[in-house]
C-alpha cells in the first residue's frame, strides 16, 4: 500500500488582501492550484500509484466557504483516490466544516478513517490564529478514547504541527506527557505533519516520524525577522507493508524562484 502525503496548501480563489507584507507574498506567488496540479500530473506521468492522499493541514490560508468549496472541488478533479485532511492554524473550522463538509460546526477536526489494515486518525491540535498549535484537555481524552476503541490496531496519525525542536527555527508542538504515553503505549505506526514547510524523516517517542513539504511556499529564516519565501513545493509518498512504513519518497519540486523578502 503507498500513501502520498501533501501539505500546506494555503489555497484561496483569489489573494485579494495586501495589508501585510505576509499576504503580499501571497499575492506574488505562483497559486497553489497550479504547482498541486503540476505535481499530481508529474507523479501520475511517470506512472507513480499511491491508494490514498493524506494532506496535514492548512488547507487554506484564512480561507472563507467559497474557498474550501473550490479546493474540494479541485482535490476531487486531480485525485482518483479517497483523501483524508487535518487542519493548521490557518484554517478557520467554521469555513472548513460548510465549505467543505457541508455541515455547520466549529468543533476540532478529529476523525478516525478505518482502512482494512489500520486507522488513519486525524487528530486536531490546531486553533485558527495561533500559530503554535496546542492540545487542551478535550483533545487528550478524545484521542486516549479513540484508541481505547481501536483496541491495539495500528494507527498513522495526521496532524499539522511539527513535533521535534530541532527540525525547524519555528517552535514545535509543546505536547503533554499524557500525549506522549498514548502514541508510544499504543500500535502508532507512523506520525505525518505539515507546518515547517520543509520535508522532514525522523523518530519521534521511537515512532517513525515525517513531515512534507509544502505545496504552497517555503520559508528560509534570514535572521534579524527576516524570512525569505521560495516557490519550491512538494510531497512525500510512503510504502506500508505488514502494519510498518518500509520506504519513504520525497518529491521536492526546486523552482529556483524567490517570491519575497518579509521581515516580521
Amino acid at each position: 500500500m503507498k500513501i502520498l502525503h501533501l501539505s500546506d496548501i494555503h489555497f484561496k480563489v483569489k489573494y485579494s488582501d495586501s495589508s501585510t507584507q505576509y499576504l503580499q507574498m501571497l499575492q506574488s506567488m505562483q497559486h497553489p492550484q497550479e504547482k498541486l496540479t503540476h505535481l499530481i500530473n508529474l507523479l501520475k506521468n511517470k506512472g507513480i500509484e499511491y491508494d490514498f492522499v493524506v494532506i496535514t493541514g492548512d488547507l487554506c490560508d484564512d480561507g472563507t466557504v467559497e474557498d474550501y468549496k473550490q479546493l474540494k472541488i479541485l482535490l476531487d478533479s486531480l485525485l482518483s483516490v479517497p483523501y483524508f485532511v487535518a487542519l493548521g492554524n490557518h484554517d478557520i473550522k467554521e469555513n472548513f466544516y460548510k465549505g467543505f463538509l457541508n455541515e455547520e460546526d466549529n468543533r476540532p477536526y478529529c476523525r478516525v478513517f478505518n482502512l482494512e489494515n489500520f486507522s488513519i486518525v486525524s487528530f486536531d491540535n490546531s486553533q485558527y490564529g495561533l500559530s503554535n498549535g496546542f492540545i487542551d484537555v478535550d483533545r487528550l481524552n478524545w484521542l486516549k478514547e479513540t484508541y481505547r476503541k481501536l483496541d491495539n490496531e495500528p494507527v498513522l496519525l495526521i496532524m499539522h504541527h511539527h513535533l521535534i525542536k530541532r527540525q525547524a527555527d519555528i517552535p514545535a508542538l509543546e505536547t503533554p506527557k499524557a500525549f506522549r504515553q498514548i502514541l508510544c503505549d499504543n500500535s502508532t505506526m507512523g506520525i505525518l505533519t505539515g507546518h515547517t514547510h520543509h520535508q522532514f524523516a525522523d523518530y519521534y517517542q521511537g515512532i517513525p516520524y515525517f513531515t512534507a513539504d509544502a505545496i504552497a511556499f517555503a520559508g528560509q529564516d534570514m535572521s534579524d525577522g527576516k524570512v525569505r519565501f521560495d516557490e519550491n513545493y512538494g510531497a512525500n509518498i510512503y510504502t506500508i507493508k505488514d502494519h510498518k512504513i518500509i520506504n519513504n519518497s520525497v518529491y521536492s519540486l526546486y523552482t529556483g524562484k524567490i517570491i519575497k523578502e518579509v521581515h516580521f
